[in-house]
């Protein structure tokens, strides 16, 4: 009988990955853990952030939007002082031309100092203005802490979606995924797809079970999403608690990432099933599944609603492209 090979086989491209997703979620449980144990943690990490920024190069850190005012605010004061540089000769000739300029390029550049100082002012109230516009228009997430998170679309979204649509025509990606219900049906039904979470320790469970799961913002990664270059989107959880007004955003986000022939399924929490509490701190957030299909239908899909026997929800929207 031939002695069994002692070299254990080499680990495989999807095992590497389902590793490190493992390993930066629990980093990530980990960090959010400490945070909520010690608020004084929180404040030391904004310190180390703006000490950073401060001495960081342009680009390095914070949104692009920050990131250019920062610039503007650095680049908006012009100096007279030119370098006169280290040649000795030359240098001399340098302070000379310098010295006898001086009076006249101050004069210019004190006038347009002036300029750049008020311009940069203004795009700082703007930025602000426009900020405040987009939380008022139902853009910004949801009350945290005060309610209990909405739950992540399980199996039996999954299944649904599968026994109506079949095969998607490319990979599906399911918003505020949990630990993997809704992805895990879908990937049984022989449909290609991924998670989508914010929650670290939530995604822990699937990613165990060899599900493709990552931690991002779910609606910050459908905005970054490429138009066109998804099967499907499934939305739930979080991301259909937006205000009414955000509801279009999300759903035309979620028709322009997928391709023709592709899928958008919602499902959204039981309304009438919420407590009063949740009722009120709420408001305005969440739309029934009637609602977001005629929403998905003005984005030019063809939806239905379906039954859906999971806790916490009366139905799903399951949306074609043609």
């Amino acid at each position: 009988m031939p002695e069994p090979d002692p070299t254990p086989p080499e680990p495989r491209d999807d095992d590497d990955r389902r590793f490190a997703q493992r390993i930066q979620a629990e980093i990530a449980a980990d960090a959010e853990r400490r945070r909520r144990e010690d608020p004084r943690l929180a404040r030391v990490e904004r310190e180390i952030e703006r000490a950073w920024a401060h001495v960081a190069p342009p680009g390095a850190v914070g949104p692009t939007e920050e990131l250019l005012l920062d610039r503007i605010d650095r680049l908006s004061m012009v100096d007279v002082d030119a370098p006169l540089g280290s040649r000795a000769g030359i240098r001399h000739v340098k302070g000379v031309i310098r010295k006898g300029t001086y009076w006249y390029l101050r004069y210019m550049s004190d006038q347009l100092n002036a300029l750049h100082n008020v311009q940069a002012r203004l795009l700082r109230r703007i930025d602000d203005r426009v900020s405040r516009v987009e939380a008022a228009i139902g853009l910004d997430r949801s009350p945290t802490g005060l309610v209990e998170p909405a739950a992540a679309p399980g199996r039996a979204v999954g299944d649904a979606v599968v026994a109506t649509i079949g095969a998607a025509p490319g990979v599906v990606m399911v918003a505020s995924c949990g630990a993997g219900g809704c992805v895990a049906a879908l990937v049984d039904g022989g449909v290609s797809a991924y998670g989508i979470d914010g929650d670290p320790e939530a995604v822990l469970d699937g990613i165990d079970a060899g599900l493709d799961l990552r931690i991002a913002d779910p609606l910050d990664h459908l905005d970054g999403i490429e138009p066109g270059s998804l099967g499907g989107v499934v939305i739930g959880g979080a991301l259909q608690r937006v205000t009414v007004s955000g509801v279009v955003a999300v759903a035309q986000a979620a028709v322009a990432a997928c391709g023709p022939g592709g899928v958008v399924a919602v499902a959204p929490e039981a309304l009438a099933e919420r407590s009063v509490v949740a009722a009120e701190l709420l408001a305005g957030r969440g739309v029934s599944a009637e609602t977001w299909a005629h929403v998905l239908r003005a984005a030019g899909a063809t939806a239905e609603v379906l039954p859906v026997d999971e806790a916490g929800l009366d139905a799903v929207v399951v949306a074609r492209l043609s």
